[in-house]
């Protein structure tokens, strides 16, 4: 069995984003495994072209890595089927986790709360009308980032239950608003946008994840669990928060 690496983004539909691009690249370097990179919108450089140009390349075995946070629709559904329409009987396909839980992801989290001025911390993830994992995911590390940030902390999300301006409006005083997402695309600027309109105090709005030493430091962490390159973890308790 040959294994190579694919490396799954989110995307655009109207271009190529060149987003997080510049972080596979460093990643590509870690491994000697032939190692790639698809988008799941759009039409250029798509899912399906990566996954082929692997099984052209002698690849029958493909780990695709999802540059996702929660597993909702694209990880559980488009990802898997696509790949499975894609690729030859001969070739074998494997889908790691989604990136909200990692160890990386939650320090970086952390790190931006424990920086941030006083006021009101609002995360806000994508989220999902489909799926109720990701909102269980987002309140339980939200519930640890209070603890251990002793700061306190709303959870909501753009789509689906917990709607951001619903839970904004709620907050008095100075607020800083955490954009959970490893992408400053549209919908991070029209969280931003609504929001500075719609409150009336001082509003702080932290940076995505986009080409972050946390995404980089996360995708890291998938490649070692995924046996792609050597794990240098001292201890089973390093691997999560």
């Amino acid at each position: 069995m040959t294994t190579g690496l694919l490396f799954v983004l989110h995307g655009r539909k109207e271009r190529i984003a060149p987003d997080n691009l510049t972080t596979i690249a460093r990643l590509q370097k870690l491994t000697e495994l032939p190692s790639t990179y698809g988008f799941l919108e759009g039409g250029h450089a798509t899912l399906e072209s990566g996954a082929e140009r692997l099984a052209a390349q002698g690849v029958t075995h493909i780990l695709a890595l999802p540059l996702l946070l929660f597993p909702a629709t694209h990880a559980l559904e488009d990802l898997p089927t696509r790949l499975k329409d894609c690729l030859p009987s001969t070739c074998t396909y494997e889908v790691a986790k989604t990136l909200a839980k990692t160890k990386a992801i939650y320090h970086g989290l952390v790190e931006k709360i424990k920086q941030a001025p006083a006021g009101q911390v609002l995360v806000v993830a994508h989220g999902t009308p489909h799926y109720e994992k990701p909102l269980t995911m987002l309140k339980v590390i939200c519930h640890q980032l209070a603890a251990d940030c002793q700061r306190s902390i709303l959870w909501s999300n753009y789509v689906g239950p917990e709607n951001y301006l619903e839970v904004a409006k709620k907050i008095t005083g100075p607020l800083v608003v955490v954009p959970f997402f490893l992408t400053e695309g549209h919908i991070v600027k029209a969280i931003t946008q609504k929001i500075t309109a719609t409150h009336r105090d001082e509003v702080t709005f932290l940076p995505t994840f986009q080409e972050s030493d946390t995404l980089y430091l996360a995708l890291k962490e998938e490649m070692e669990d995924l046996g792609c390159i050597p794990s240098y973890s001292t201890s089973a308790s390093e691997k999560s928060f």
